[in-house]
């Protein structure tokens, strides 16, 4: 039940007495779509972030850092001219509808008093947020709405503000005969007739109300019974009349999370759901959206650098194939070279002014080969000029050799960054991939981006059951910093064979690594690699002391000469019971 009217009610009652009568302080938009108000309550700061995400849009009082841009966007400058300093007078909900409307009072630059509303629309790909004066003239919003977008409602400055369409009815308004009458005229499931009929309710609360009157909420409502309907409309009306305080955030078993709700729904008590109760409404919004909202944006901000990164891929493969071409054509040189060689042994037979000769290749059981010649040169000129060509073509089926490794370090790299983006999707990990592609010349810092400061990296730290310690990199920063500051000479090496993955060090402080350690970090460097859901995966192992990093070499890349291989598959339990932190 993510927000649905119900939640916004109980979410909006708890801040509103937090910051009704307090001023804003800063106003910040860290994302396109999302405003944070700084508000100070009793010697003690607090953040309402409104989030108007398409995917996941909530509001709530936010304990999470995030970075500003340097340059604030203009939709915030516009909210500091209207709204800083000024006085927070009412903070409510339009009835059970997914709206919020915050009224500001705040003095304009010739001291005169004013009342703005931010109104916030949290309805999925159509959430918004506008700022409105008294008399609902739109100043702006962070979404501007044209005619071609909606014709029934626009959005956009200048114009009269219109709350979005609605017929439903308020559920807490309604009364036992208006709840009966409700049932007339009418066939579909009972639990879609509720929620399609009263405002702020979401299907799972329909079914829970359908569960606690013993009614299959899958029936139609003109097969319900008289004692059917009543008891369903007494449940109805006990439920707008009854305190709700469930403060529950609902995960699966796997720690997944599934669902948060003030309600105590008959669904979620099964051994397929873990329950975590909470003292307030604001703190389950945290615990639910924030966690949720923030791997939201940083997989869609991996999704963009994954495709930047596949259409790089992309365009190296195209040169490979190009180069590969070129190399065809350089590998005929030979050809120019014997035509030069023939030439010159039987010059006595060609004249000068002759178009083509056929000779005896002595090069291939002497079958006759015919030259095209220049009528212009002499035979002389003309062998010279395929000894030219022969050697124009050899220097470049050199430099195309060059390139063509060059070009497959390119694949290989960046298929391992690519790699790296998807075993590792969190923050930190994300932020030092990007600083690592901006160091290669991939990503351009940009402009006016402040600095950031050095991230530290934190590898992935396993355990082996003889009790050695494994270190995994999430990236090639960490690849780099692992194997060639962490790690000392007599530890082992290990990275999976021709597949893009981690690199994983055994810490042996001097002692012989074990059988099964080696086995085990062999399985990990599996399960940290493309090859993860592979059999049989080929991992090569050596000491420290035998790698190396060629200069100029980009990040996780080193080579070996000496070292051995073993063969793994990988099992995600048994990796995951070794794991001492991520």
């Amino acid at each position: 039940m993510p927000f649905d009217g119900i939640t916004i009610n109980a979410l909006t009652d708890e801040i509103k007495d937090i910051i009704v009568n307090n001023r804003i302080d800063k106003i910040h938009q860290p994302e396109n779509d999302e405003i944070v108000l700084h508000i100070r309550h009793n010697r003690k700061n607090y953040k309402l972030l409104l989030s108007a995400d398409s995917n996941l849009p909530y509001f709530g009082l936010t304990e999470l850092k995030k970075e500003n841009p340097t340059q604030a966007p203009m939709f915030c400058m516009l909210l500091r001219k209207h709204l800083a300093g000024g006085k927070i007078i009412d903070f409510k909900q339009l009835e059970l509808e997914r709206v919020i409307i915050l009224t500001v009072e705040s003095r304009t630059e010739l001291g005169d008093l004013t009342i703005k509303h931010l109104i916030f629309e949290i309805m999925g790909k159509h959430s918004n947020i506008t700022l409105v004066d008294d008399d609902y003239k739109i100043i702006d919003c962070i979404k501007r709405i044209a005619l071609g977008v909606n014709r029934y409602r626009q959005l956009f400055p200048g114009i009269t503000y219109l709350f979005p369409p609605n017929e439903k009815k308020d559920p807490r308004t309604e009364n036992h005969d208006g709840f009966m009458k409700s049932f007339e005229n009418e066939s579909r499931p009972v639990f879609k007739h509720i929620y399609m009929t009263y405002q702020g309710i979401s299907p799972i609360i329909s079914k829970e109300m359908c569960l606690r009157a013993e009614i299959d909420f899958s029936i139609h409502q003109d097969q319900l019974s008289d004692p059917q309907k009543e008891k369903l409309t007494q449940v109805f009306l006990d439920f707008f009349n009854s305190k709700h305080d469930y403060y529950q955030v609902v995960y699966l078993q796997n720690d997944a999370l599934k669902d948060l709700t003030i309600v105590d729904l008959s669904p979620y008590h099964s051994d397929e759901f873990r329950v975590k109760r909470f003292d307030s409404v604001v703190e389950i919004v945290n615990e639910y959206y924030a966690n949720k909202n923030t791997v939201n944006k940083l997989l869609q901000r991996s999704h963009d650098l994954r495709k930047s990164i596949q259409n790089k891929i992309d365009r190296q493969k195209k040169k490979m194939q190009n180069l590969e071409e070129d190399l065809l054509f350089a590998e005929k040189a030979d050809n120019y070279k014997i035509k030069g060689e023939l030439i010159l042994a039987n010059i006595y037979r060609i004249e000068k002014g002759m178009n083509k000769v056929t000779l005896e290749n002595f090069y291939d059981n002497n079958v006759p080969i015919t030259i095209s010649l220049d009528i212009r040169q002499t035979p002389s000129e003309n062998a010279q000029n395929f000894f030219k060509r022969y050697n124009k073509l050899k220097t470049a089926q050199v430099k195309v050799l060059e390139q063509m490794e060059i070009t497959e370090h390119e694949i290989l790299y960046l298929n391992q960054v690519l790699h790296n983006l998807e075993v590792s999707p969190d923050q930190d990990n994300f932020e030092e991939i990007k600083e690592e592609l901006i160091q290669t010349g991939y990503l351009k810092k940009k402009q006016g981006q402040k600095k950031k400061k050095a991230i530290k990296s934190r590898p992935y730290h396993y355990q082996s059951s003889d009790g050695y310690e494994i270190y995994v990199g999430k990236n090639n920063l960490q690849n780099d910093y692992l194997s060639m500051k962490f790690a000392s000479k007599s530890d082992m090496w290990l990275h999976t064979k021709d597949i893009p993955g981690s690199h994983v060090i055994i810490k042996a402080d001097g002692r012989e690594i074990p059988e099964t350690t080696l086995r085990e970090a062999a399985m990990i460097a599996a399960y940290h690699s493309k090859g993860q859901s592979s059999s049989q995966v080929p991992v090569d192992y050596t000491e420290v002391r035998h790698l190396k990093k060629p200069n100029g070499a980009k990040p996780g890349m080193v080579i070996f000469h000496t070292n051995s291989t073993l063969y793994t598959t990988p099992i995600e339990d048994e990796v995951k019971k070794l794991l001492k932190n991520a």
